[in-house]
């Protein structure tokens, strides 16, 4: 990114930078992604979000950072579910614990 490479661009199959360091649980990947502008609520694939991602994979440290970068708690996923049933409905109170702190309803 020091070279000007964008952090939100789209990558095969509406990923981003983000996204693919979210999967692959790169937290330091996705704190300098963040910091150099990456949009921590950019639609990825459908209704999904680089905060669904994380959530889907459990990782509260990834969740905390996207949400201190300004990820939307209250974003809706597929069906209108928001951030905080989904992690309810995955009984992971690390996750809800994180999004709670974050006034996530």
């Amino acid at each position: 990114m020091q070279h000007g490479a964008n952090p939100n661009a789209k990558l095969c199959g509406g990923e981003t930078p983000l996204s693919k360091a979210i999967s692959i649980e790169k937290l330091n990947i996705i704190k300098e992604l963040l910091i150099h502008g990456a949009d921590p609520n950019a639609k990825l694939c459908g209704s999904e979000t680089p905060l669904s991602k994380a959530i889907s994979i459990g990782n509260s440290d990834i969740i905390h950072e996207l949400l201190a970068h300004g990820a939307d708690p209250e974003a809706r996923l597929c069906g209108g579910a928001t951030p905080l049933t989904r992690a309810l409905a995955m009984e992971n109170n690390e996750v809800v614990n994180t999004l709670v702190n974050f006034r996530a309803e």
